[in-house]
């Protein structure tokens, strides 16, 4: 099993022309799974855009995506149009059809991001049955929230998906020419593929937009911690190893006690209690 990491560069705004774009390269790319990074079918800074930029999941634009998901999966990031609202959206094809559809849930609207102005936030948190077998989705802001980590592996995912428009920031102390943007996602996944033996896949656009770079990282981190990547902007492929599961089990780690009811039971007395002091 082979997966690919395709750091794709949108034309904003361009959603058709991104579309046979994606096509093209998802066409050329060896993979049995292939994913695209958050908002790759239009480009990040939509602002006002956005209206235009979204498209349907059943829209005839896909069409060429369907085809080729008849041998390989293909997750694409884009906005979606749907029930009368905008969703930041992952759309994963496979055997010629949509089959999941995952929406982003934190729409981050700190510095230079306003996601909520424009988007409406998704209210599930499903998994699928991919090529990969049960798979997440967590899109960029999503996996700055370790209870939605948390509830990705409660639901039972082996692999989590993590296509993400995160821009380039500052560099790393400890080795000159790393950006510490670039670190700071590695050491949040590793904490979540070690904690629950999942193997997480982390995709950036490869961009600039409106001065604001996006990095183009990809990288895969092994169930139980280990880190494989490539080079920056570069399509990352490499094989799913069976045995990095196996020796993460053999290792052992806090998942195999884990005690869902038991935490179920305490974030809810958590939220009462913190609902207790916000009363008046």
């Amino acid at each position: 099993m082979k997966a690919a990491l395709i750091p794709f560069t949108p034309v904003l705004g361009d959603v058709s022309g991104n579309i046979n774009r994606l096509a093209e390269a998802a066409e050329k790319t060896e993979g049995d799974i292939l994913l695209f990074p958050e908002l790759a079918a239009s480009g990040y800074l939509l602002e006002r855009l956005v209206r235009d930029a979204a498209v349907s999941p059943k829209d005839s634009l896909w069409d060429p995506i369907r085809q080729i998901s008849r041998t390989k999966e293909i997750v694409i990031g884009a906005a979606v149009r749907q029930s009368h609202c905008y969703y930041n959206a992952s759309l994963v094809f496979s055997a010629g059809e949509l089959v999941f559809l995952h929406k982003k849930i934190y729409l981050p609207t700190y510095g230079m991001f306003d996601e909520a102005r424009y988007f409406c936030s998704g209210e599930s948190l499903p998994v699928y049955n991919g090529v990969l077998g049960k798979t997440g989705i967590l899109i960029c802001e999503d996996a700055w929230h370790p209870a939605l980590a948390y509830a990705v592996y409660a639901a039972g995912a082996e692999h989590v998906l993590v296509p993400s428009a995160s821009p380039a920031r500052g560099f790393s102390q400890e080795r000159t020419g790393i950006l510490s943007s670039r670190k700071s996602w590695k050491n949040r996944l590793e904490v979540y593929a070690e904690s629950f033996a999942q193997q997480y896949h982390y995709v950036n656009l490869n961009t600039v937009e409106d001065g604001v770079t996006f990095g183009g990282e990809s990288f895969t981190v092994l169930p139980g911690g280990g880190l494989r990547e490539e080079s920056p902007g570069d399509p990352f492929i490499y094989d799913i190893i069976a045995e990095d599961f196996s020796r993460a089990a053999q290792r052992g780690g806090p998942w195999q006690d884990e005690q869902f009811q038991l935490n179920s039971r305490l974030f809810n007395d958590a939220d009462i209690s913190r609902r207790e002091k916000e009363k008046p």
